[in-house]
């Protein structure tokens, strides 16, 4: 009688093997192309909008200011300075200021310490206030510029912006 032999051993062949492997290749490929471009979009929004909301809390600072100032001392009328000095109620022991310094923006009220106004991840890059409107300046134009960097996974992200705004001394309103 013969003996019928049958092959019990299943693996997969070398072909199969490689295969297998190219497809695995193409696939944590694709994960990783689509995981960086998430993470770079993440870190770009991040950057604007770390900007934009810095930019909010100066201009709602600014507009605070100036709608409670009584007088504008600094800049003086015509003429542009880096430094914004507003009276409130013609005491001149009430004076608010905002100056720029190694970056950050500063809010002093009186006598008190000087507070910042922008955190660490957003720089002011510059700030200029110029008086206008009739001779006893009764308006103040604020330009300032902002910049944030963010890393991504292969590169860093910059954003910078300049703002504008103009507000009226609260007496004049």
């Amino acid at each position: 009688m013969k003996r019928r032999v049958t092959n019990t051993c299943s693996g997969t062949t070398l072909v199969e093997m490689i295969i297998y492997l190219a497809i695995s290749a193409v696939l944590i490929t694709g994960v990783g192309v689509v995981s960086t471009s998430v993470i770079d979009a993440k870190s770009k929004t991040k950057a604007t909008g770390d900007v934009y909301g810095t930019a909010t809390n100066i201009v709602a600072t600014i507009d605070r200011i100036t709608k409670d100032g009584t007088l504008l001392t600094s800049p003086q009328f015509q003429s542009s300075s880096s430094t914004l000095i507003v009276i409130a109620g013609g005491v001149s022991t009430s004076s608010t200021s905002i100056y720029l310094s190694a970056g950050t923006l500063y809010l002093k009220a009186g006598t008190s310490t000087a507070q910042a106004i922008n955190g660490s991840e957003v720089k002011v890059s510059s700030i200029s206030f110029f008086a206008v409107g009739a001779s006893t300046s009764t308006a103040v134009r604020t330009t300032f510029g902002l910049a944030a960097s963010t890393t991504g996974v292969w590169r860093e992200f910059q954003f910078s912006e300049t703002f504008t705004m103009t507000n009226t001394l609260g007496n004049y309103r």
